[in-house]
């Protein structure tokens, strides 16, 4: 992915607990590119649209 230029990823946060658990944990294995993370879809575009 960063070989093809994908900098940024908006994260959008399951509302299910565990979901979100699990999301949580593969995130803190991601370095690059940058994850910004979300409660909804509207903050995350915005987000994106700011980088």
């Amino acid at each position: 992915m960063l070989r093809a230029g994908l900098h940024y990823i908006a994260w959008v946060f399951p509302r299910d607990f565990a979901a979100r658990q699990a999301s949580e944990k593969v995130l803190l294995a991601i370095q690059r590119p940058t994850v910004g993370t979300f409660e909804d879809v509207a903050s995350a575009y915005v987000w994106l649209q700011q980088q």
